[in-house]
């Protein structure tokens, strides 16, 4: 018996109840089916998003109890229900359970009852030092900043976030008090991914410049990427956009793509340095023997000539693994200028995919010949055509599955 469709009835008696005005038993069905499943979760053989969103109902449909209920025990009862169910979702690692009761909470509890929700919290809060305790830390940090913001003065504020490990709330709290050297010694202190997090909020309070700084001499002894990407940025935003061409060149090299050749580009085109720039860049490409990455840009650039001399000097050749792909593109590319050369492509392609030897690959196969067929018929060259397909069906005579797909498309 499916435990969803159990739970489903439950949740119908809840309404009735809702629907009647009997909120305290309409609580009790609804706080109850939340928290069974939640008691239950790891052995109850469910599709995972069925249980969730009947516990989310649950909690939606607890906001209206909440809502109608006025005595302070009753109302005490459905707080806790529907913390647990939020400390349960923290507990397990965040998996949208409960997600919106800190909503909930912050919305309808009383002074007096943010308080006894903030102890809760506070007892809830793991010690030590693990990743995962310092998540959980994290979260419930801010619910516990939340439920407190009214009564926190500003130091108050801090000793929560560095308790908690909430350091993106802790520096900006010190940049709004303009305590810069503070914000700074805990940017400084940050992990590089916590760093670049960080950066933003300098920003907005006008301090990129000392954000800069830290960054800059962090990229020097780290391998993070980002770094020099924010640092590329960050010049370009000021207009230093020798700077940002610098950097850019620096991660282009690192890993080259097509996406880093563009901007380096655009960078070199508004300072009128690409024509000299782009030879210098194709050649050490060239030294490097990237020729799949040159061709890229060849086709890029629609410099069909050039993109089918480095294919064939691409891994495997047009015809090998490391040029199929880029062969086929080359070939679209190619066939109003060099349709010869793109038949060949669509040939070698085809012959590539038949010896896979399956009925899907048979199909596909024929589609490029399709391709090979059109290009002849409009160089008028349909005998030479003839010709091709009648060798092709020769050679490949024992694959009757090819034949029907040939058959198929007219072939």
């Amino acid at each position: 018996w499916n435990i969803s469709l159990q739970l489903e009835g439950a949740l119908k008696l809840g309404d009735d109840y809702s629907q009647a005005g009997d909120w305290r038993n309409a609580q009790i069905v609804y706080q109850t089916a939340a928290l069974e499943i939640l008691r239950n979760y790891e052995t109850v053989h469910e599709e995972e998003s069925e249980l969730v969103d009947i516990v989310n109902r649950c909690v939606e449909k607890l906001k209206p109890c909440l809502a109608a209920a006025s005595d302070p025990a009753e109302r005490e009862v459905i707080l806790r229900g529907l913390f647990d169910v939020y400390r349960w979702d923290v507990d397990y690692g965040g998996i949208t359970v409960g997600e919106e009761v800190p909503g909930i909470i912050l919305e309808l509890a009383t002074h007096e009852e943010k308080e006894l929700i903030s102890e809760w919290v506070q007892e809830a809060m793991p010690a030590g030092g693990t990743w995962s305790r310092d998540y959980h830390r994290q979260i419930f940090g801010g619910f516990l900043l939340d439920l407190k913001r009214d009564d926190l003065d500003d130091e108050s504020f801090l000793e929560i976030c560095r308790k908690t490990g909430r350091l993106q709330d802790l520096v900006a709290r010190l940049l709004a008090l303009h305590r810069i050297d503070e914000a700074l010694t805990q940017a400084r202190a940050a992990s590089d991914n916590d760093l670049l997090r960080l950066a933003e909020l300098f920003e907005a309070e006008n301090h990129g410049e000392l954000v800069e700084e830290l960054i800059h001499d962090r990229s020097k002894a780290s391998q993070e990427r980002r770094l020099v990407e924010w640092l590329k940025q960050w010049a370009i935003k000021k207009g230093n956009i020798p700077e940002g061409l610098r950097l850019a060149e620096q991660l282009f090299w690192a890993s080259s793509s097509i996406a880093g050749y563009k901007e380096i580009k655009s960078l070199a085109q508004q300072l009128g340095h690409w024509e000299e720039m782009r030879p210098q860049l194709m050649n050490r490409l060239e030294r490097g023997r990237q020729f799949s990455f040159l061709t890229e840009i060849h086709l890029l650039e629609d410099e069909i000539d050039a993109a089918l001399k480095t294919l064939s000097h691409s891994s495997g050749g047009p015809g090998g693994w490391g040029g199929s792909l880029l062969s086929i593109r080359i070939a679209k590319a190619a066939e109003k200028s060099r349709p010869h050369e793109a038949i060949t492509l669509y040939v070698e392609a085809a012959d590539r995919i038949i010896k896979a030897r399956d009925r899907k690959s048979y199909a596909h196969a024929v589609g490029y010949l399709g391709r090979v067929r059109e290009l002849y018929r409009d160089l008028g060259e349909e005998k030479t055509w003839q010709n091709f397909i009648t060798d092709l069906r020769d050679k490949n005579r024992r694959l009757s599955a090819l034949k029907e797909e040939l058959n198929r498309a007219g072939m």
